[in-house]
């Protein structure tokens, strides 16, 4: 067949048209994945947008919950740890006690249970007179700012004394409103041992100032001895039986106490608390030792077996840890032990003021004069 001049070829159309279509396919393919591809990275950008947004604002809700923290934190810092704040919460429940117009001390309001008796808590030293209850013990509050006190009465018979501890409950069984209001439950009392070096107030009315109000010292804790913490603060005779308050905290510490009543202490004592109201039992406890000399002013010489007893000025036994021979009108040195466990076996001992022990095994003869003890150093 002969080439028409000028008309393209059937095939070659066909072939060119196929080329054209199969090109326009291909890219409208492209373009379509393209599009897709365009709108999905649109798509995630946007949602890296929005989580960058989210994670943003999570950042600043965090920044401003620490902001709140930090500064609630410090608020109830600076309040726990104003000393003036505590003593003015405290001073209501810090009370004067004044047994038959004879002696007393202090005493702290606290209430143990949801009936309405209230208790007085104090050293049994301060309540008691030559050894035996009061008939009666005044418990005064301080004075309120219009210048009306409270005076309640507390009959001997209802007091209750420690026989392990210098401790004395005194209760009201029908407190009047103002008792009510004022006293502080068992959750005042600090749940846990303070750390040596923490500070704390001691609350009381010593007997060197005035009787019209409370006085204040401060302090840190400076050791433990059994079921007592050591103190710097001074605690002296009238403010004994007062309130030990934990700055750290404002919690109820314990009851401050002296082995010597009437006398300032470089270290003074304070019984804990939990110990004393039974809240806490597993205190260790350790007895009281010391040297004595003991002397031999009869004609004969002594011996003294070991264990022998002597009694202390405290009233309380000690026990020697020898045996030994006392030669007549001469002395030897020998170590004793308390009989029991605990602080009120210890004894402020000293070259000026030795302490006198008698052996009461010899008590209606006459070497219970002649033969004796004095212990030059402390019992403890």
């Amino acid at each position: 067949m002969k080439n028409l001049k000028g008309f393209i070829q059937i095939p070659f159309l066909i072939a060119i048209i196929a080329g054209v279509l199969v090109l326009s396919g291909g890219g409208y393919l492209g373009y379509s994945k393209f599009k897709i591809y365009k709108s999905e990275q649109i798509k995630k950008e946007h949602q890296s947008s929005e989580l960058q947004k989210a994670l943003e604002k999570t950042q600043k809700e965090i920044e401003t919950l620490k902001i709140k923290e930090s500064t609630r934190t410090k608020s109830e810092s600076v309040k726990i740890k104003n000393i003036p704040d505590i003593i003015k919460e405290w001073r209501k429940r810090v009370v004067l006690i004044v047994c038959e117009k004879i002696q007393g001390g202090s005493g702290t309001l606290m209430k143990f249970s949801d009936s309405d008796v209230i208790n007085v808590i104090t050293n049994k030293h301060v309540i008691k007179i030559d050894d035996r209850l009061p008939n009666y013990c005044e418990v005064r509050f301080p004075l309120e700012e219009i210048g009306t006190g409270y005076v309640l009465s507390v009959q001997g018979s209802n007091m209750t004394i420690s026989g392990a501890y210098d401790l004395a409950t005194l209760p009201f069984q029908y407190p009047n409103e103002y008792t009510k209001k004022t006293t502080p439950t068992q959750d005042s009392i600090c749940k846990e041992k303070p750390a040596i070096g923490d500070s704390i107030v001691i609350l009381g009315y010593p007997a060197i100032g005035s009787f019209e109000d409370i006085t204040a010292t401060e302090g840190i804790i400076s050791g433990y001895d059994d079921e007592y913490y050591v103190t710097s603060a001074k605690v002296e005779s009238g403010n004994s039986g007062g309130a030990a308050i934990l700055v750290k905290n404002n919690c109820y510490l314990g009851i401050p106490t002296l082995s010597i009543r009437g006398k300032l202490e470089s270290l003074a004592r304070i019984l804990d608390a939990r110990v004393a109201l039974g809240l806490i039992t597993n205190i260790p406890l350790s007895r009281k030792s010391g040297i004595i000399t003991v002397f031999n002013d009869s004609a004969n010489d002594q011996s003294i077996v070991t264990s022998t007893r002597f009694i202390g000025p405290n009233d309380l036994i000690y026990r020697t840890q020898k045996t030994l021979i006392i030669p007549s009108y001469g002395s030897k040195e020998v170590e004793i032990l308390s009989e029991d466990a605990g602080y009120e076996y210890e004894l402020n001992c000293s070259m000026v003021k030795p302490c006198i022990f008698t052996i009461p095994g010899f008590k209606g003869t006459s070497k219970y004069d002649q033969i004796y003890g004095k212990a030059f150093s402390p019992i403890k």
